[in-house]
């Protein structure tokens, strides 16, 4: 069986369908500890609600990022590979520099996300959009 690559991250400046523009997504830090032994790096944990009807802007990390979705689900977009929906119950992998998004679609999504970041380095690193897809 091989793994699923794909991650969930929020951002504040998601695009929200007309329906949803009310709604915004909520992240709430679990974890923000250094780990013993290692200096170069910390642990984070996130719980992160993102509501019904959300594409968040294409991103990606320095750091692998591990996810599990408690409730909902979200379509997994990620450069160069094919569409994958996540539900409640499923735990994935993505590769650290991966360029990837998430959608939400008529079910909200609650994932918890961990990974081990490089002290210094921003956790979400935005990708500039082209207009040429």
């Amino acid at each position: 069986m091989h793994t699923i690559l794909v991650a969930f991250m929020f951002s504040f400046s998601v695009t929200a369908s007309a329906a949803e523009t009310d709604s915004k997504p909520n992240a709430e830090t679990l974890i923000n500890s250094a780990i013993a032994d290692i200096d170069s790096h910390h642990a984070l944990m996130t719980r992160v609600s993102i509501p019904a009807g959300f594409k968040l802007p294409r991103h990606y990390h320095p750091s692998e990022e591990f996810l599990y979705v408690i409730e909902g689900s979200s379509v997994l977009q990620i450069d160069g590979q094919p569409d994958i929906t996540l539900s409640a119950g499923m735990a994935a992998k993505i590769p650290a520099e991966a360029v990837h998004t998430a959608v939400t679609t008529d079910k909200a999504a609650e994932v918890i996300i961990f990974r081990v970041q490089p002290n210094g380095q921003p956790v979400r690193i935005p990708v500039k959009e082209t207009g040429h897809d």
